[in-house]
Order: C-alpha cells, then sequence, then structure tokens
C-alpha cells in the first residue's frame, strides 16, 4: 500500500488483507482487454538456524552465480517473484500495456484463504495471468481441487509387561503430494501401517507410541512406532522384521532406493500403551484407507485425476489424529473418494472432519489468453512451450470459481526446491520470463 501511495496509484485492502493495485493503461491501449497479475506475498518460512526468527528476522539474502538464495532458510521466491515482477511494471512509465490490477494474496500457503475472501467485485478483467509457477516454458492451464479430511480416533491406555521396541522408518523420497504423486512413492505411514499388520499375523503387541508426517500435502518420508512386544517369541519377531524390510526394499527398489527399517529394543519393562483393541483399530485405520493414486484422466494422457495422501500420523494426549489430502480434476470424484474416506475412518471408530476445500480450475481450450501467449512465446523463442495442468491446487482454481468468463494461464521463472531451506531463483530464467511478461502486456489483440 505504501507503494501504491509513493506512485499515485489507486489501491484497496480488503478484510482478509488482499490488496489490489490499479494502474491505467498506456496511450494506445484504452481499448484492449484488462490484465490482471496475481501473486500471493506469503511464504513458506523454514529455516535451519535456532536463532532465526522468521516471524521478525529478515531475509539474508546471498547469490551465487546466476542463483539467489537465502542464507539459512527458505528464499520467499514463491511467490515473491509474482509480487516483484508485479512492482517493477507498476513503477515504470516506458512499459507498453492495457489497463492493470494487479491481485496480490495473502495466506496462499496455508489454504488460499485470501483468494476465497477476495471480492471479485474489486475486478473489472477477467484475463489473469498468475505468476505462480516454478519453471519456466511450461504454462499451466488447469489444475485440481482438493479437501482435507481428517480423522480421530480415542485411545484408552493400559499398563503392561513386555519388551519395549521402537520400528523406524526412514530414508524415504517423499515429495510434494499433489505433483509427485504419480512417481509413486512409498508413504512411510502407510508402509508402517503394513509392517505393523504383518508383525501383527505372528506375534501379540500393543503400540506404546506412533507418529510420522509433518505436513498434509507432503508424502511423509519417515514414521516410528514404539510398541511393547509381550509375546516371548522374540527370535521369530526379529526375523520377521528383517525379511519385512527386504521385502519393502525389493518393492520400492526404484521409487525409494534408501528404504530403511530400523528395529531397536530395550530392557523389559511395565509400559503404559494402547490397549489392544486400539492398536489394531489404528492398524486398521492406516491399512484400510485408500492412498496414492486413485485414478488417472481419462481427458489428458499421463495426468493423475484423483489421489489421496496420508500426510500426519499424529499422537495427541489420548487421541490419534491422521490428516489426508484429496485432490481430483473431477468434482464428483473428489466428493467420492472423500465420502468413502470418512465411511471406513468412522466404522473403525473415529470422528472425522473436513477444511481447506478449493475447487479445481477447468480447462480452457478456446483461452484467447492462451492463444496469445502461445504466439508470443513461439516468436521469442522460436518453439512451443509446454502446456499442461497440473494435480495440485492453484489460485487460479478459486478465482475461476468466483469470476465470469475466466481466462487464466499460470506461468513463472524456474524455482528450485521450494519450500526449503535450498530453495533458489534462476536469475537468468526470471529475465527471460520478465521479457516475456513485458511482451505479453505489450502485445495487441489485433496481434494475434
Amino acid at each position: 500500500m505504501d507503494f501504491a501511495k509513493t506512485y499515485g496509484l489507486r489501491y484497496v485492502q480488503d478484510d482478509y488483507k488482499n490488496v489490489v493495485i490499479y494502474k491505467a493503461a498506456t496511450p494506445g491501449y484504452e481499448k484492449e482487454p484488462t490484465i490482471i497479475i496475481q501473486g500471493h506475498m506469503d511464504m513458506v518460512a523454514v529455516h535451519n538456524d535456532s536463532s532465526i526468527d522468521m516471524n521478525t528476522t529478515a531475509i539474508s539474502i546471498k547469490r551465487e552465480g546466476t542463483f539467489l538464495y537465502a542464507k539459512d532458510s527458505s528464499l520467499g521466491a514463491d511467490d515473491g517473484i509474482a509480487i516483484a515482477y508485479a512492482l517493477a511494471v507498476l513503477s515504470s512509465k516506458e512499459y507498453h500495456h492495457p489497463a492493470l490490477e494487479i491481485v496480490i494474496t495473502t495466506n496462499e500457503e496455508v489454504g488460499m484463504d485470501g483468494a476465497m475472501g477476495l471480492d471479485a467485485g474489486l475486478l473489472s478483467g477477467t484475463r489473469v495471468l498468475n505468476i505462480d509457477s516454478e519453471e519456466e516454458g511450461v504454462f499451466t492451464v488447469g489444475c485440481a481441487g482438493g479437501v482435507r479430511v481428517e480423522a480421530t480416533l480415542p485411545l484408552h491406555s493400559v499398563k503392561h509387561k513386555g519388551n519395549p521396541f521402537r520400528i523406524e522408518i526412514s530414508g524415504l523420497q517423499g515429495g510434494h503430494s499433489g505433483t509427485m504423486i504419480h512417481l509413486h512413492r512409498a508413504n512411510a505411514c502407510c508402509l508402517l501401517g503394513r509392517f505393523l499388520k504383518r508383525l501383527f499375523r505372528i506375534t501379540a503387541f500393543q503400540i506404546v507410541t506412533i507418529g510420522g508426517g509433518v505436513k498434509c500435502n507432503a508424502i511423509p518420508d519417515c514414521a516410528r512406532a514404539d510398541i511393547l512386544l509381550t509375546d516371548n517369541d522374540l527370535n521369530q519377531f526379529m526375523e520377521t522384521c528383517e525379511q519385512l524390510e527386504k521385502e519393502f526394499q525389493n518393492e520400492y527398489s526404484n521409487s525409494d532406493p534408501q528404504l530403511s527399517i530400523k528395529v531397536t529394543n530395550e530392557a523389559p519393562d511395565e509400559i503404559e500403551c494402547f490397549s489392544k483393541e486400539d492398536t489394531e483399530k489404528t492398524i486398521a485405520l492406516l491399512c484400510n484407507e485408500p492412498d496414492g493414486v486413485i485414478a488417472m484422466s481419462q481427458k489428458v494422457q499421463g495426468l493423475v485425476e484423483t489421489s489421496l495422501n496420508l500426510g500426519i500420523l499424529e499422537q495427541k494426549e489420548k487421541q490419534l489424529h491422521t490428516c489426508y489430502e484429496l485432490r481430483s480434476c473431477v468434482r464428483n470424484s473428489i466428493s467420492q473418494l472423500r465420502d468413502r474416506v470418512i465411511k471406513i475412518a468412522e466404522e473403525i471408530g473415529a470422528t472425522t472432519t473436513q477444511s481447506a476445500a478449493y475447487p479445481e480450475w477447468e480447462y480452457r481450450e478456446d483461452s484467447p489468453l492462451l492463444q496469445k501467449m502461445r504466439k508470443v512465446y513461439r516468436n521469442m523463442y522460436n518453439k512451443e512451450p509446454e502446456v499442461t495442468i497440473v494435480h495440485a491446487g492453484l489460485e487460479c482454481g478459486v478465482l475461476a470459481e468466483k469470476m465470469r468468463d475466466f481466462d487464466g494461464v499460470s506461468f513463472g521463472p524456474d524455482i528450485f526446491d521450494i519450500h526449503t531451506t535450498k530453495e533458489h531463483l534462476d536469475l537468468v530464467s526470471v529475465e527471460r520470463v520478465w521479457n516475456l511478461l513485458l511482451e505479453i502486456l505489450a502485445t495487441k489483440d489485433e496481434q494475434i
């Protein structure tokens, strides 16, 4: 808002802290359709230095060759680069463009709250340049919708004597549960459930503690369970553990070659643990719920249509909590999957809640904006851009539901390792995409 005031630009901030800045068309572009440039101002703030408080500490920028990093933290190029592009256009008088509406949203990373709350009445344009993609030369024109389902299972503790063991599954690759779900990587929480189910067939034990995963939209790369073995046949128990590790390593040798299952034990003791019934319910919850790719698209070759990810498994006092991220580009499919997940959880004895629902963004084949961008890209680089639909949520899906005649494309420069302390931005790519943006703005419809 201070920026808008400095440059004498009209602006609005709404109740969700979204900011919309307006700029008139340059001479000769008054009759061109208004362009909306959209990005989000929040970032995933992670660091590996305990002295950093990312609520108050400025990011420390460093440059290595053509790459921009942040020292000991995530960079926030997702989606600070969109804001940088937008402000650069607004601050200059040398670029040709139609009327501009710059939409800067809040809380995209935690549920697209800003876009959800945005009043579409603040906007007159229908063509949206969403600069929130991380691969140059790729134009995204559709995305999956999603919903989050959480299940809570009440736990009853009992005390038993036995042999305590810890089972740790680690070395998995994990990854984003939307854009990487098609790689069929192992989900550590689901794998732990399968491991415990097999053990339960040959020996008696009860769970003491269990957990895995840190984010609902990330495939868990590790999980662990402390169990109390009440069966005295330790040799058969250890032999089964070793056999299962080999089986799982063979099963996931391509997707997760570093998969490791470590089993350690302590001296016999009397320990508070799950009841036998709750142990069985926990295993049933982990093993009976679907996970991974549910269906592939019948319209777009190679596109995941529907998927599910168990992202969080945690024990809170007297409750077991699980969080599932459901995605689909078909609304009916996600409704059916949601009902299935809820029914399975509730039949086992859990209660369920739903949250963070967001709509799909349907591909528009007759998009004038896409037609223009493809021609501009082809003229600049003498090749075709990749046009794709992603199995992940984008704010375009929310905006498309709010705006009549929505016509959007998501694109951006090369950004690597987003949401991590290794995040880095390719500055050469930034310049190329900047030039592409300027050419898109300067190209009139009559030139297409």
